[in-house]
C-alpha cells in the first residue's frame, strides 16, 4: 500500500534535517536510550501524521506544490557577503563570511569550511543560509510567512507549505521551524496517555515530558537574532526573513520550560533568554516588524510567561481583529470558568495551532 502523502514529506523531511537516530528518536517520541527499529519509526511518523489530518486538517499534495524556480548556489554567498558586508577581523577566504556567519549562528571561519562540498540540510547554519539567500532575490515567490507564523498559520496555508517540503531538493530555515513546531504541537496536545514516558498512564500535560525539547538551538542559535535582522535590513525580502528570525527564536523559547524526559528534579531552562532577545529585537528593528505583528508578538511573549509561572495572563492591550489572540484570550476566559461565548472557525487564519485546545473546550464552530 503506498504511504500517504503527508507521511511521505514528512519522512524524507526528517531524514534529511534530522538524520541522526538521536534526534529522530526525541522528535517522534520512540524512547530515549531504548531499543527501536524501522518499524517502530513508522509507526510513530503514521501516528503523528494522522494526528495532524485530524486535530489541524492538513493534507499535503505533491502534484500542487509549487517548486522554487531556481536553487541556491554556494558561490553566490560569496558575493552576497561582499556586497552586505563590513570590515572585520577576518581575513582570507573567510572575509567575505563576516556580514552573514553571525546572521546564520556561525563564525566566518566554520561557515566557510563547512561549505566545501556543498550545502547540508542538517546543518541549521546552511538552512538560514539558504533562507537568506530567498531573501536577497527579487522574487517574492519563495516565502511562505503565513505557514511558518505561529500566530497566522491556517489549514491551507502549512498544508500548501508542506506539499512543497524539498521540492528543489533544499531545505530551508523557514521548513525547519514549521516542521519542528508542528511536532512540538503533536508531542503537548496528544492525549497524554500516548506520550512514551507515560507508560499509558493518563498524567497532566505539564507533567508529561516533551522529548522534544531536548533538541536546543537546532533552529536557531542563541545571539543569531540581532544580527540576522541587521542583515534582514540590507536584503530586498527582508522584513520576512526578519519575522522568520523572530518566529524560530520564540519556538524555540516555547519548547523551553518544558521537561524533555521525566526525572526527580523541576530543574529546566526557562527559555526567557529567547524571550528578552525577542523583546529587544522587535524594539531595534521596528522598520522590519509590523505593528500588529508586534503587539501579537508581545502578547505571545506574555502568555508563554504566564504559562511557565502557572498564572493568568497579565492585562494586555492586543491589535484588534488579530484572531489568534481573541482565541487565545477565550481559551483563558473558559480556563477561569467562564462559560463559552464565541466560536471559532477552524479555518480562520491564525487559530490552527490552538484548534486542539479550543476543540477541547467546546470553542470551534460546528462545520
Amino acid at each position: 500500500m503506498q504511504a500517504p502523502p503527508l507521511l511521505t514529506i514528512l519522512d524524507r523531511t526528517i531524514r534529511a534535517l534530522w538524520p541522526r537516530r538521536a534526534q529522530q528518536e526525541l522528535l517522534l517520541d520512540l524512547g530515549e536510550r531504548k531499543s527501536w527499529d524501522a518499524n517502530d519509526y513508522q509507526e510513530a511518523l503514521a501516528c503523528a501524521c494522522a494526528w495532524l489530518g485530524d486535530e489541524l486538517s492538513l493534507r499535503a499534495d505533491p502534484q500542487s506544490a509549487h517548486t522554487p524556480a531556481w536553487r541556491v548556489d554556494p558561490a553566490s554567498f560569496r558575493d552576497l557577503g561582499a556586497r552586505h558586508g563590513w570590515t572585520g577581523g577576518s581575513s582570507g577566504v573567510a572575509k567575505w563570511a563576516e556580514a552573514i556567519a553571525p546572521a546564520v549562528g556561525s563564525s566566518p571561519k566554520t561557515l566557510v569550511n563547512s561549505l566545501t562540498r556543498g550545502l547540508r540540510s542538517d546543518r541549521s547554519d546552511h538552512r538560514w543560509l539558504v533562507s537568506v539567500a530567498h531573501a536577497a532575490g527579487t522574487s517574492s515567490s519563495w516565502t511562505q510567512i503565513d505557514a511558518w507564523l505561529y500566530h497566522r498559520r491556517s489549514a491551507a496555508s502549512v498544508s500548501a507549505a508542506l506539499s512543497s517540503l524539498g521540492a528543489n531538493g533544499q531545505y530551508s530555515a523557514g521548513d525547519a521551524t514549521l516542521v519542528f513546531s508542528l511536532l512540538a504541537l503533536w508531542q503537548r496536545r496528544r492525549p497524554t496517555q500516548a506520550a512514551r514516558s507515560n507508560k499509558s498512564q493518563t498524567r497532566t500535560r505539564r507533567e508529561t515530558p516533551k522529548p522534544v525539547a531536548a533538541l536546543r538551538s537546532s533552529l536557531a542559535s542563541p545571539g543569531q537574532l540581532p544580527h540576522l535582522l541587521r542583515l534582514a535590513r540590507t536584503l530586498a525580502a527582508g522584513r520576512d526573513l526578519a519575522l522568520l528570525g523572530v518566529e524560530a527564536a520564540l519556538t524555540e523559547a516555547h519548547l523551553a520550560p518544558h521537561a524533555a524526559r521525566r526525572s526527580s528534579s523541576r530543574d529546566t531552562w526557562d527559555g526567557e533568554t529567547w524571550l528578552r532577545a525577542v523583546e529587544v529585537a522587535v524594539a531595534d528593528f521596528r522598520d522590519l516588524v509590523s505593528v500588529d505583528d508586534a503587539a501579537v508578538i508581545g502578547f505571545r511573549i506574555e502568555r508563554m510567561r504566564a504559562w511557565r509561572e502557572a498564572r493568568p495572563l497579565v492585562s494586555h492591550h492586543p491589535p484588534a481583529s488579530a484572531p489568534y489572540v481573541e482565541a487565545s484570550m477565550a481559551l483563558e476566559a473558559t480556563r477561569a470558568g467562564a462559560a463559552p461565548v464565541a466560536t471559532f472557525s477552524p479555518h480562520t487564519p491564525g487559530v490552527l495551532m490552538l484548534l486542539p485546545l479550543l476543540r477541547s473546550r467546546g470553542l470551534v464552530a460546528a462545520p
